[in-house]
C-alpha cells in the first residue's frame, strides 16, 4: 500500500542539527541551498542517504512523470544494474509493473533479481529481442540508460502506443531509431532529463521528493551500495566505475561515516 502524499511543505521544514541528505560532490563541506537538502529517510544511513536522491528522482521522473507507468504494464530497463536502472526497478515494482531487467553480469542481475525484478536478460550470453519476446508480447515501456546497439533492439520490442524513454548513453553511442518502425506501432520516444525538469518545475520536484522519501521511510525504496571508498581514494572510485564492476551505486565517504 503506497504512503500518503506529504507535499512540499514536509521537505521544505529543515532545522539545524538534522540528518539530511549529504550528496555534493567530492567534498568535506558544501554550501546549497535550502530547497536542495532533504531530511534522511530514519532507515537510512548517511552513505544510503548518499546513493539515494539522485538516482530515485530520475527513476521517477522518467516512468512517472514522463512515462507514466501504469499498474500491471511490462517495464524493459536497459542497464539495470547500475544505480539508475536499479532505482528504477524497484520503483516500477513498488508502482505494480511487470519488469524485465537487462544487464551484462549474471552476478549483477542476480542482485537485480532479489530487488524484485521479474525477469532478468543477460544480453552477453543471449540475443537480447529473441530472450525478451520469449518472456512477453510486447513490453510497454522502456527504459534506456544505455543507448548503443541494446536500444535498436529494444525499439522492437514494444507493444502498440509504447514509450521509450531516453535516459541516457552509458554505452557510450547514441542511438537512431527508425521513423516507420515508430509510425507502424504508434510508439512515442521521450527524452528525460530530471535535473532540468526540477529548475523548470520546483513544486513537482519536491512533491515527487516527499513521495520518495516517504516509501523510502516506510523500507519501500532502499539504494544498494556495492562499493565504498574513502575521499583520499577518490581516484579508485572512478576506476571502479570506469571499469564497469559496480553493481548500484558506488559512495566516497569523509573520515568514519557511516
Amino acid at each position: 500500500m503506497r504512503p500518503t502524499h506529504r507535499g512540499v511543505d514536509a521537505v521544505a521544514d529543515r532545522h539545524t542539527g538534522d540528518r539530511v541528505d549529504p550528496g555534493g560532490g567530492f567534498a568535506e563541506q558544501v554550501v546549497v541551498s535550502s530547497d536542495a537538502v532533504f531530511p534522511l529517510p530514519e532507515p537510512f544511513s548517511y552513505v544510503e542517504g548518499a546513493a539515494f536522491t539522485v538516482a530515485a528522482r530520475t527513476a521517477y521522473h522518467a516512468l512517472v512523470e514522463r512515462g507514466g507507468l501504469q499498474t500491471g504494464e511490462r517495464l524493459l530497463v536497459l542497464g539495470a544494474t547500475g544505480g539508475v536502472g536499479f532505482a528504477a526497478v524497484q520503483l516500477a515494482k513498488l508502482l505494480g509493473a511487470q519488469v524485465v531487467a537487462v544487464g551484462s553480469d549474471d552476478a549483477k542481475l542476480a542482485a537485480v533479481t532479489v530487488a524484485g525484478a521479474d525477469h532478468v536478460v543477460n544480453y552477453r550470453d543471449a540475443d537480447l529481442a529473441h530472450s525478451v519476446a520469449a518472456l512477453t508480447s510486447g513490453v510497454d515501456v522502456v527504459f534506456d540508460a544505455v543507448g548503443g546497439d541494446a536500444a535498436t533492439q529494444a525499439i522492437r520490442l514494444l507493444a502498440w502506443g509504447g514509450r521509450y524513454l531516453v535516459v541516457g548513453f552509458a554505452s557510450g553511442t547514441i542511438p537512431t531509431f527508425k521513423a516507420n518502425r515508430l509510425l507502424l506501432k504508434g510508439v512515442s520516444v521521450i527524452g528525460v532529463r530530471a535535473g532540468e525538469a526540477a529548475r523548470m518545475y520546483p513544486i513537482e520536484f519536491q512533491r515527487s521528493i516527499g513521495l520518495l522519501l516517504d516509501w523510502a521511510s516506510e523500507g519501500l525504496l532502499r539504494p544498494h551500495i556495492s562499493h565504498r571508498f574513502t575521499l583520499d581514494d577518490a581516484s579508485a572510485a572512478l576506476a571502479t566505475l570506469s571499469e564497469r564492476r559496480v553493481t548500484g551505486r558506488v559512495v566516497i565517504t569523509i573520515e568514519n561515516q557511516s
